[in-house]
């Protein structure tokens, strides 16, 4: 079937009107279908933001989710599918914000993208060293494949004084 070359630029509008205009109206229009409830105000923010400022916005939007570890777990997970290469960002822009919930927050962003399971185990690790247990356990049970590699960016991104020993100490 062939189209003929005057009707082009009405497929093209009509292929891309149902688009987003942007990233951030992708993720803002991804938070509304998810469930997530936005104040007016968050969504302009969400709908302003732009390119890395995603990790801010997600940290805005959790900080108004009040706790709710379910609606936490689907905003990261939404997020973090939508800009993969800012898992580790989000992650720790999230666990500033909820970090009683750091462990769902690193779960559900190696789930969303567990080829950065590292990355954000790091960042999880380093923004909530004390909840680093829950953190790799949650990693792990998203991305069971990657467990070395989420154990080995845990112990990493500890700080010195928290950090197992390699070494036994040596009696005196």
């Amino acid at each position: 079937m062939r189209c003929s070359p005057k009707f082009l630029p009405l497929l093209a509008v009509l292929a891309f009107s149902s688009l987003p205009a942007s990233a951030d109206e992708a993720l803002l229009q991804a938070l509304v279908d998810a469930g997530i409830p936005l104040s007016a105000e968050l969504a302009a923010q969400v709908e302003a933001a732009e390119g890395n400022a995603i990790a801010d916005i997600i940290g805005t939007v959790i900080a108004s989710l009040d706790g709710d570890v379910a609606l936490i777990q689907r905003a990261i997970a939404t997020a973090v599918t939508l800009a993969p290469g800012q898992a580790a960002a989000i992650t720790s822009a999230a666990i500033a914000e909820a970090p009683s919930a750091a462990a769902v927050i690193a779960g559900a962003a190696v789930s969303a993208a567990p080829g950065q399971a590292s990355a954000i185990t790091s960042a999880a690790v380093t923004a909530a060293p004390t909840l680093s247990a829950a953190i790799v356990a949650a990693a792990t049970a998203a991305a069971p494949d990657q467990a070395q590699a989420i154990a080995s960016a845990a112990a990493s991104s500890l700080p010195s004084n928290q950090q197992e020993p390699s070494d036994p100490p040596s009696p005196s």
